[in-house]
Protein backbone atom coordinates (compact mmCIF):
# COMPACT_ATOMS: atom_id res chain seq x y z
CA UNK A 1 0.00 0.00 0.00
CA UNK A 2 2.66 2.53 1.04
CA UNK A 3 5.59 0.67 -0.54
CA UNK A 4 7.87 1.57 2.38
CA UNK A 5 10.02 -0.52 4.72
CA UNK A 6 8.99 1.53 7.76
CA UNK A 7 5.61 3.13 8.41
CA UNK A 8 5.10 5.32 11.47
CA UNK A 9 1.69 5.68 13.10
CA UNK A 10 1.13 8.42 15.64
CA UNK A 11 -1.49 6.67 17.75
CA UNK A 12 -2.78 8.34 20.92
CA UNK A 13 -0.55 7.40 23.87
CA UNK A 14 1.40 4.89 21.74
CA UNK A 15 3.48 5.97 18.78
CA UNK A 16 4.01 2.88 16.63
CA UNK A 17 6.47 1.93 13.90
CA UNK A 18 5.60 -0.90 11.52
CA UNK A 19 8.67 -2.55 10.02
CA UNK A 20 7.93 -4.19 6.70
CA UNK A 21 11.08 -6.19 5.98
CA UNK A 22 13.33 -8.60 7.86
CA UNK A 23 16.41 -6.81 6.56
CA UNK A 24 15.34 -3.47 8.05
CA UNK A 25 14.25 -5.15 11.30
CA UNK A 26 17.65 -6.84 11.61
CA UNK A 27 19.43 -3.56 10.86
CA UNK A 28 17.44 -1.63 13.48
CA UNK A 29 17.20 -4.23 16.24
CA UNK A 30 20.57 -5.95 15.95
CA UNK A 31 23.09 -3.63 14.37
CA UNK A 32 21.72 -0.45 16.01
CA UNK A 33 20.35 -1.94 19.24
CA UNK A 34 22.38 0.45 21.41
CA UNK A 35 20.34 3.33 19.97
CA UNK A 36 16.89 1.77 20.36
CA UNK A 37 17.27 -0.48 23.41
CA UNK A 38 16.58 1.86 26.25
CA UNK A 39 14.06 2.38 28.98
CA UNK A 40 11.45 5.09 29.01
CA UNK A 41 12.21 8.12 31.17
CA UNK A 42 10.25 7.88 34.39
CA UNK A 43 9.58 11.54 35.16
CA UNK A 44 7.78 10.75 38.41
CA UNK A 45 10.71 8.64 39.64
CA UNK A 46 13.03 11.56 38.96
CA UNK A 47 10.68 14.00 40.72
CA UNK A 48 10.47 11.93 43.92
CA UNK A 49 14.19 11.16 44.00
CA UNK A 50 14.11 7.58 42.77
CA UNK A 51 16.34 8.27 39.76
CA UNK A 52 19.00 6.06 41.40
CA UNK A 53 16.70 3.01 41.08
CA UNK A 54 18.45 0.52 38.80
CA UNK A 55 15.18 -0.64 37.24
CA UNK A 56 14.32 2.90 36.15
CA UNK A 57 17.76 3.93 34.89
CA UNK A 58 18.44 4.34 31.18
CA UNK A 59 21.21 2.14 29.78
CA UNK A 60 24.53 3.75 30.69
CA UNK A 61 27.82 3.06 32.45
CA UNK A 62 26.18 4.01 35.76
CA UNK A 63 23.40 1.46 35.23
CA UNK A 64 25.95 -1.23 34.36
CA UNK A 65 27.82 -0.44 37.60
CA UNK A 66 24.56 -0.67 39.59
CA UNK A 67 23.70 -4.02 38.00
CA UNK A 68 27.19 -5.39 38.69
CA UNK A 69 27.02 -4.39 42.37
CA UNK A 70 23.48 -5.75 42.71
CA UNK A 71 24.49 -9.05 41.13
CA UNK A 72 27.44 -9.45 43.52
CA UNK A 73 25.09 -9.47 46.50
CA UNK A 74 22.05 -11.21 45.06
CA UNK A 75 23.10 -13.88 42.57
CA UNK A 76 21.94 -17.44 43.24
CA UNK A 77 25.10 -18.50 45.04
CA UNK A 78 25.29 -15.38 47.24
CA UNK A 79 21.79 -15.73 48.65
CA UNK A 80 22.78 -18.67 50.88
CA UNK A 81 25.00 -16.45 53.02
CA UNK A 82 21.88 -14.52 54.16
CA UNK A 83 20.11 -17.59 55.56
CA UNK A 84 21.61 -17.45 59.10
CA UNK A 85 20.52 -13.82 59.48
CA UNK A 86 17.07 -14.56 58.04
CA UNK A 87 16.69 -17.49 60.43
CA UNK A 88 17.72 -15.33 63.39
CA UNK A 89 15.32 -12.54 62.45
CA UNK A 90 12.51 -15.03 61.89
CA UNK A 91 12.99 -16.28 65.45
CA UNK A 92 12.88 -12.69 66.73
CA UNK A 93 9.62 -12.02 64.91
CA UNK A 94 8.03 -15.30 66.04
CA UNK A 95 8.95 -14.76 69.68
Amino acid sequence: MYNRDIVFLDLPMQPTAIIGSAEVAFDLMDKRSNIYSNRPIFVLAKMIGWHFNTAAMPYSDLRRAHRRIFHQGFHKGAVNKYQPFQRQQTRVVLS
